[in-house]
C-alpha cells in the first residue's frame, strides 16, 4: 500500500473519529444549533413551499429529507455532514491529481484533516459543509472541462453552481463572472468555446429562473430572495449609520428617505438607489466597513465556533475594536469567551495554520503562472475575490469555508513548489 493511501485512511479516521468524540462529548443538543440553525431546523419540520417565507429553501430541504426518513435525528444529520466533509475531501484529491500527482494528494489530505472547519461545522446545523461540498465539486467539474473540453462537463459545473445558489445565493452573480473566462480556453476553437458559455449560462440560471417563477406565483414576488436587501439594509446601513455617528454626521435627507423605507418595510429599487447615493457622498466610510468585513470573513478563526459549541461563552467585541498591540488584541480575541485552556491553545493553532495557508496559496498562485497556467490562476483569484468581496454588508470566519477549496489545493501546490515536487502523470495517483 502506497505512502499517499496510508495517509488518507489514516487521515479519514482520525476525521470520523474526532467527529464522532465531539458529537458525544456535546453539552447538549442545544450546542449544534448556532445563528441560523434553528430556522432552517424549523423550516425543514413544517417544509411547505407555499407555507415558508421568501428565501432559498436548499438546507431546510436538505433537512427535511433526512427528516422524513430518519425523524428528527441530530446524529443523523451530523454523521451525514461528516460523510459530506470526506467526499470534500476525495474531490479534492481529484482535482490535485489532475493538475498535479501523487504527492500533491497527500499535501491536499493533510491540509483538510488539520482544517478546524470541517470538524466543527460538521456539528453544527449549518450550510457550511453542503456548501463546501458543492463548491469544490464545481471546481472539480471545471477543471475536468480545462483538461478535456467537454460540454456536458460544463453543464454540470452550471448545474451545480446554480443548486449552491438555493443553499446560499453568494454564487448568483458569479456566473457572470466566469462565463467569459470559457471562451479564453485555447483548446478549443472559438466556436465551440461559445457553445460553452453560453450553455453554462443557461444551464445556471433556468433552475433558477425556475424557482423565482414559483416564488412569483406564491408570493407574487419575482425574487430568488431578499438576501441583498437584508445585507445591505439590515447589517451594512446599521453600520454606516454608526460611524456617522461617530464622526458627529447628522441625518441628511437620503438617510431619511432610506430610514422610513426601512420602518414600513418598503425597501425598493429607489430605496437601493438612495443607499448608493449615500455611499458616494461618503465613500470613505463605506469602503472602510466593506473591507474590514471581508478582512473578517479571510481571518476570522472557526475557534470561536469552538467555544460556542463547548462553552456557550459570551464572545465579546470584535477584534477590530480592541485597544492596544495586534499581539495583545490576538490573546484577547482567541482566549475571550473560553476559560478552557485548550480551546485557548487551539485559537492559536489555528492562527498559525491560516498564516501557512495564505502563505502558501499565494506560493502556489505563483505556481500556477511559472507552470503558464494562466486560465487557472485566474479562475481561482476570481473566485476567492468574488466569495470575499461579497461579504463586505457582514463579514464572518465562517464565511471563509467558501473560499477553502481554492485555498487547500494552492496551498497544497505551494508545498510542493517550495520543496521541488515534480508534477507527475495522474495515473500515478490513487
Amino acid at each position: 500500500m502506497s505512502q499517499n493511501r496510508v495517509i488518507l485512511i489514516f487521515s479519514v479516521l482520525f476525521f470520523i473519529i474526532v467527529s464522532f468524540f465531539l458529537y458525544w462529548h456535546a453539552p447538549g443538543e442545544y450546542v449544534h444549533f448556532a445563528t441560523d440553525s434553528l430556522r432552517y431546523h424549523f423550516m425543514a419540520q413544517r417544509f411547505s413551499f407555499k407555507e415558508l417565507p421568501l428565501e432559498v429553501l436548499g438546507y431546510p430541504f436538505f433537512l427535511k429529507i433526512f427528516y422524513h426518513l430518519f425523524g428528527c435525528s441530530l446524529g443523523v444529520i451530523v454523521g451525514v455532514q461528516v460523510l459530506l466533509s470526506v467526499m470534500t475531501l476525495f474531490l479534492l484529491r481529484k482535482i490535485v491529481c489532475a493538475l498535479h500527482g501523487e504527492t500533491a494528494q497527500t499535501l491536499v489530505t493533510l491540509w483538510w484533516v488539520g482544517n478546524l472547519g470541517f470538524f466543527i461545522y460538521s456539528q453544527l446545523f449549518l450550510i457550511e459543509i453542503v456548501l463546501a461540498l458543492l463548491y469544490v465539486w464545481f471546481v472539480e467539474r471545471c477543471i475536468a472541462f480545462y483538461e478535456k473540453s467537454s460540454l456536458f462537463t460544463i453543464a454540470q459545473a452550471g448545474l451545480i453552481l446554480s443548486l449552491s445558489v438555493l443553499f446560499r445565493p453568494a454564487a448568483l452573480f458569479y456566473a457572470f463572472c466566469f462565463t467569459p473566462f470559457l471562451l479564453f480556453i485555447s483548446k478549443k476553437t472559438l466556436l465551440y468555446r461559445m457553445k460553452a458559455a453560453v450553455l453554462f449560462i443557461v444551464v445556471f440560471y433556468m433552475p433558477l429562473l425556475l424557482y423565482m417563477m414559483t416564488n412569483y406565483l406564491i408570493f407574487k414576488n419575482f425574487t430568488l430572495c431578499p438576501v441583498m436587501n437584508v445585507n445591505l439594509f439590515l447589517f451594512f446601513y446599521p453600520k454606516l449609520l454608526f460611524s456617522f455617528q461617530q464622526k458627529g454626521i447628522t441625518s441628511t435627507p437620503l438617510m431619511n428617505a432610506i430610514d422610513t423605507d426601512i420602518a414600513q418595510n418598503n425597501i425598493t429599487f429607489k430605496t437601493q438607489a438612495n443607499l448608493i447615493k449615500l455611499i458616494l457622498e461618503y465613500p470613505f466610510f463605506a469602503i472602510k466597513i466593506w473591507l474590514f468585513n471581508m478582512i473578517k470573513s479571510c481571518i476570522g478563526l472557526y475557534q470561536a465556533e469552538w467555544k460556542l459549541f463547548f462553552e456557550r461563552c459570551d464572545q465579546g467585541v470584535s477584534f477590530f475594536n480592541l485597544p492596544g498591540s495586534l499581539l495583545a488584541n490576538m490573546k484577547h480575541y482567541i482566549a475571550q469567551g473560553t476559560h478552557q485552556y485548550w480551546l485557548y491553545a487551539l485559537g492559536w493553532y489555528e492562527v498559525s495554520y491560516l498564516m501557512v495557508e495564505y502563505i502558501f496559496a499565494a506560493i502556489g498562485s505563483c505556481w500556477l503562472l511559472c507552470q503558464k497556467k494562466i486560465w487557472l490562476f485566474f479562475f481561482a483569484l476570481s473566485f476567492i475575490v468574488y466569495l470575499v468581496l461579497i461579504t463586505g454588508p457582514d463579514g464572518s470566519g465562517r464565511f471563509r469555508m467558501m473560499i477553502e477549496p481554492w485555498l487547500l489545493v494552492l496551498a497544497s501546490f505551494g508545498i510542493a513548489f517550495i520543496f521541488g515536487i515534480k508534477v507527475k502523470n495522474k495515473k500515478y495517483c490513487d
